[in-house]
C-alpha cells in the first residue's frame, strides 16, 4: 500500500483549500420528502459540520450553488438514507435516484460520475444505506453500519467471520473489473478502505459483543494476518477520511477489550494505547480528540496528568493551540501545578492527607501485590528509601491492592519504610493520578507540585533530592 501515500501526497498539492463554487444537480423519481441534505464536515477535531438544504423544484429536480473549501467528502442525505460522495476537485456534481429504493437506484453522471458510482456500489456491499450505530467508550465514540451490528449480535464468529470475508471479495472483484471507470490515485484509496473496512468489521463484533467474551478469549480468536490484513495501522496521508479516523477509534477499543492496557481508568488506558500503537500526525490527532472529548464532559484529570509532555513533544501546533483553546486557563495543566489531594487510610485506621504535608518534600510509590516489579523495587531500594527518610523525605507508600488484608500481608514480609496507605474504595485518585503502569511514582516538593528529576544516565538521585529540600 506505499503507492497510497505517494498518489496522495500529490492529490494533496495540488487540491487547493481555497473556497470553490460546486454546483448540485439532481433528479428524484417518486419523491417522498421535498429536499435533501448536503453535509461536510468542517471541523473534525469537534464533530462540526455544515448543512445544506437542496430543496426539489416542481420537476422533482435539484439546481443548488454552494461553497466547499478543501472537502474531500459530502454526505447526502434523504429521509433517513445516506450516501458518501467524493468532490475533492469537482466543480459540479449530478446524479439521479428513485426514492423508492434510493441506494439501488442512485447514478452518477458527468463529473467524477465513475468513480462515484464505484463507490456507491462498493458501499453496498458494506451495507452502509442507513445511519450508523455508535459506541462509545473512554472518551471516544465509533460507529459501524447497523446491518454489521445486527449480524454480530445475531451470529456466532466463524458465520461472521465467512461473510465478511465474501465481502471482501466481492468488493474486490468490483473494484478490480472496474478500474477503468475510477482515477487513479481513488483506485489506491478505495483498495485501503475496503481491506480497512473489513478490519474495522472483525473489531467489531468484539466490540459489539463485549459483554459475552474476556480479554483471553478475543485474543484466541483474532487472527492478525486475517484482522489486519493489507494495511498499515497507521496512514497520516488519510487523515482527512473519516473512515479512517473511526478505524483508528475502533483499534483503540478493540485493543482496550484485549487488555493491551493495564491502566484502569479507561480514557487513561486509551490514551497509553494510542502514545504505543499509533504513531506521526495520526497519534497526535487522537490524542487531540481525546483531551477535547474529555474536556467536554467536565473530566480533566486526562490533561492534566498528560498535557504538558504532550506539548513538549507533538510538532502539531494547530493540535496545541485547541487544546489550550478548550482548557482555558492551563495552569492545571502546567507540570508544576499543585498536585491533586487525597485522602486515604493508613495501617493504623488513621486518615492521611497528602496536603497534610505540605512544607515537606514526598516521595509517593503506587504499587500492588500483583506487580512484581514493585515488589523487587521496594526490596532493592530499601537502603536508599531509608537514606531519603533520614534526610527529611517522606515516603508514602499508596497501595491498589483490592483486599486490606493482601495489603496488610505484603507490608509485614517487604520493607516499605515511610508512610503507608490503602486506597480502598477510593476510585477518584486513580483518575487524578497517572496509574497506567505500575510501579508509579510521584514527587511533590515543598509548595506542593509535581517535581522531576533528571532524565541523565549518571544523575545523583541523592543530590537532587537534597536540592528540592534546600529549595
Amino acid at each position: 500500500m506505499r503507492l497510497l501515500v505517494s498518489t496522495f501526497i500529490f492529490f494533496l498539492f495540488a487540491y487547493q483549500s481555497q473556497a470553490r463554487e460546486f454546483i448540485v444537480t439532481a433528479k428524484v423519481s417518486n419523491p417522498t420528502h421535498k429536499e435533501l441534505r448536503l453535509s461536510h464536515e468542517v471541523d473534525n477535531l469537534n464533530d462540526e459540520g455544515k448543512t445544506y438544504l437542496l430543496k426539489l423544484n416542481d420537476n422533482n429536480e435539484v439546481n443548488t450553488l454552494i461553497y466547499l473549501s478543501n472537502q474531500v467528502l459530502v454526505t447526502i442525505s434523504y429521509g433517513d438514507v445516506f450516501f458518501k460522495v467524493y468532490v475533492y476537485d469537482l466543480e459540479r456534481l449530478h446524479f439521479t435516484f428513485d426514492a423508492n429504493n434510493v441506494i439501488e437506484t442512485l447514478e452518477f453522471s458527468g463529473e467524477g460520475a465513475g468513480t462515484n458510482n464505484v463507490f456507491n456500489d462498493l458501499r453496498k456491499e458494506f451495507r452502509e444505506a442507513a445511519f450508523p450505530q455508535n459506541f462509545k467508550k473512554g472518551y471516544m465514540t465509533c460507529y459501524f453500519p447497523k446491518k454489521i451490528v445486527k449480524n454480530a449480535q445475531t451470529q456466532d464468529f466463524e458465520t461472521y467471520k465467512a461473510e465478511l470475508i465474501g465481502y471482501k471479495t466481492r468488493a474486490f472483484d468490483i473494484l478490480k473489473a472496474r478500474k477503468a471507470e475510477v482515477d487513479g490515485f481513488m483506485y489506491e484509496i478505495f483498495l485501503d478502505r475496503i481491506y480497512r473496512e473489513i478490519s474495522n468489521y472483525f473489531m467489531a463484533y468484539f466490540i459489539v459483543n463485549q459483554d459475552k467474551y474476556t480479554a483471553e478469549q478475543i485474543g484466541e480468536m483474532t487472527d492478525p494476518a486475517i484482522f489486519f490484513e493489507g494495511i498499515n495501522i497507521t496512514e497520516d496521508v488519510l487523515l482527512e477520511y473519516p473512515s479512517y479516523r473511526n478505524f483508528l477509534k475502533t483499534y483503540v477499543y478493540f485493543s482496550y477489550l484485549n487488555k493491551d492496557s493495564k491502566e484502569p481508568n479507561t480514557a487513561f488506558a486509551f490514551y497509553d494505547i494510542i502514545e504505543r500503537r499509533i504513531t506521526g500526525q495520526s497519534q497526535d490527532w487522537m490524542k487531540t480528540k481525546l483531551l477535547l472529548n474529555a474536556k467536554k464532559e467536565e473530566f480533566t484529570a486526562l490533561a492534566e496528568q498528560k498535557y504538558a509532555r504532550f506539548k513538549n513533544t507533538s510538532p502539531q501546533r494547530t493540535y496545541i493551540d485547541r487544546i489550550e483553546e478548550a482548557y482555558g486557563n492551563l495552569a492545571t495543566l502546567d507540570p508544576n501545578a499543585t498536585a491533586p489531594d487525597f485522602s486515604l487510610v493508613d495501617e493504623y485506621g488513621n486518615t492521611v492527607k497528602l496536603s497534610d504535608y505540605r512544607g515537606e518534600v514526598v516521595y509517593i510509590s503506587f504499587w500492588a501485590t500483583w506487580c512484581q516489579p514493585c515488589i523487587t523495587g521496594f526490596r532493592k531500594t530499601e537502603q536508599t528509601r531509608k537514606v531519603l527518610q533520614d534526610r527529611g523525605i517522606v515516603l508514602m507508600n499508596v497501595s491498589l491492592d483490592s483486599s486490606p488484608d493482601v495489603w496488610k500481608n505484603t507490608m509485614s514480609r517487604v520493607p516499605m519504610p515511610g508512610v503507608n496507605l490503602h486506597v480502598g474504595e477510593e476510585e477518584n485518585l486513580r483518575k487524578l493520578y497517572d496509574l497506567s503502569k505500575l510501579p508509579a511514582y510521584f514527587i511533590i516538593d515543598k509548595e506542593g507540585s509535581f517535581a522531576y528529576l533528571s532524565d541523565e544516565a549518571n544523575r545523583n538521585i541523592l543530590e537532587e533530592f537534597d536540592a528540592l529540600l534546600n529549595e
